[in-house]
């Protein structure tokens, strides 16, 4: 079961990314995935291709209304 609040509080959702070598997903302050060697598939296959560094950002809600409030890229040091 996942750490959501009840119906009209707000969440918070974290994603720290390390470039390709891993990502973090933490809601309310646990982390409910982990990522690791994030990689492109090879075109027309299912097997990693190159290293998957850059790139947009997407989100998105199934099955239900979603609302985003307080949306903050940061850089982090190494």
């Amino acid at each position: 079961q996942l750490p959501t609040h009840p119906y009209g509080e707000w969440n918070t959702l974290e994603a720290i990314v390390h470039g390709s070598e891993s990502i973090e997903i933490i809601l309310n302050g646990q982390v409910v995935n982990r990522l690791y060697d994030i990689r492109l598939p090879k075109e027309n296959t299912e097997e990693p291709g190159e290293p998957l560094a850059d790139g947009g950002i997407a989100l998105q809600s199934e099955n239900q209304e979603i609302f985003y409030r307080n949306f903050m890229i940061k850089v982090l040091k190494p």
